[in-house]
């Protein structure tokens, strides 16, 4: 049986400062590949963790990753709590000490000089998501990013000046930062991916339930695992996804007005999902099994997606949204690596989906192979 040769564990929140500590519970590589071919691993792993968070509060001090943190960064980093997120006035992101602090650890850098600058002839984009959007998880030059620049570098007319503001998979969060951060700049463009919170979103919180607020349940995963408590639920399945899509509807119609306010343009559009697939290739097959297996809780109502798709865009219509199954329900290539993290050729197919709706935006004919 296949499943008795294969196991799927989760390291995240390594540091290399662990080391000790596996040495501590582990004799040698063997002792280790014994626990986790017996799925021990998982708890002894969050053994170490806490272990690890409870030696920094005792000694109220952590060796400073990088010289080039900023004030928010070196308080968090020195804090007793190791936190995986740096909060600024008014909104928070997630540290990623592979990319910058002093430009809010954004995956590409962002010349604001330039933003305050710009001529008429410029126009600014700004693409706020998850993985997708930020890239990190394609092969160089193959990122939906990377691709898009290269379309609007056709054209004659107008210079783009391309934000990479891969943050989060959560509206409200991006919605958080553009209000604080580029608000003020008049961005032409503001692209969003979104409708992942109509499953993951579904926190047990009377933020959501009383004032339709939605939140990445990371933080609270986050939380729970800096603090050890067990009182918060990850996702509540109880919690209805008419619920969800309510507070997914007022949290897209306040980003929008926020960007209209400031002259720029909205362009919201559904993030592609497997389940909206008609045929899935054996390689999309296995690799929603894995995601499943490694995150059995995390997803809720994913084979009830295009019913809530379906629902959403009946009651948001207040709002433009743009829908991308058109562009890959009826393929049968292997577009998808598990539920929603997609490869190259479907970044290639979403980033052409959206430069025809810049096209269309900026007076021009479209390719409606693509819309």
């Amino acid at each position: 049986n296949i499943e008795h040769k294969i196991r799927n564990i989760s390291v995240d929140g390594y540091k290399r400062e662990h080391i000790g500590l596996f040495k501590e519970h582990y004799s040698d590589s063997a002792s280790l590949i014994r626990s986790i071919l017996e799925g021990e691993f998982s708890d002894t792993f969050k053994i170490i963790k806490s272990k690890y968070r409870r030696d920094l509060a005792k000694n109220h001090k952590q060796p400073l990753e990088r010289d080039n943190l900023s004030i928010f960064a070196r308080f968090l980093r020195v804090s007793p709590i190791n936190s995986q997120f740096l909060m600024y006035p008014g909104f928070y992101v997630g540290i990623d000490l592979n990319s910058d602090d002093k430009n809010f650890f954004l995956r590409e850098k962002i010349d604001f000089l330039a933003l305050k600058n710009r001529d008429k002839n410029t126009k600014v984009i700004a693409l706020f998501g998850g993985c997708t959007i930020r890239g990190n998880t394609f092969a160089e030059n193959t990122s939906v990013i990377e691709i898009l620049k290269c379309l609007l570098d056709k054209r004659n007319d107008y210079k783009f000046i391309v934000l990479n503001c891969g943050l989060s998979g959560g509206i409200y969060e991006n919605f958080l930062f553009f209000s604080s951060i580029l608000y003020s700049y008049k961005i032409d463009f503001v692209i969003n991916l979104f409708f992942a919170e109509a499953l993951v979103c579904r926190n047990c919180c009377g933020v959501l339930l009383e004032h339709n607020l939605l939140y990445h349940p990371i933080i609270e995963q986050h939380i729970k695992e800096q603090m050890d408590v067990s009182f918060l639920n990850y996702v509540d399945s109880n919690i209805k996804s008419s619920v969800v899509l309510k507070a997914l509807h007022i949290r897209l119609k306040q980003f929008n007005d926020m960007v209209v306010c400031s002259g720029g343009i909205f362009i919201p559009i559904i993030h592609p999902f497997l389940h909206c697939k008609k045929e899935w290739s054996k390689e999309e097959k296995w690799g929603y099994t894995l995601e499943k297996k490694r995150n059995p809780h995390v997803y809720i109502e994913d084979e009830n997606l295009p019913n809530l798709i379906e629902e959403f865009l009946e009651t948001c219509n207040d709002v433009v949204v743009y829908d991308t199954r058109a562009i890959y329900e009826n393929d049968n290539q292997t577009l998808f690596k598990d539920l929603l993290h997609i490869n190259e050729k479907l970044a290639n197919m979403l980033a052409r989906y959206i430069a025809n709706i810049i096209e269309i935006k900026l007076g021009g004919i479209c390719d409606k192979a693509y819309l």
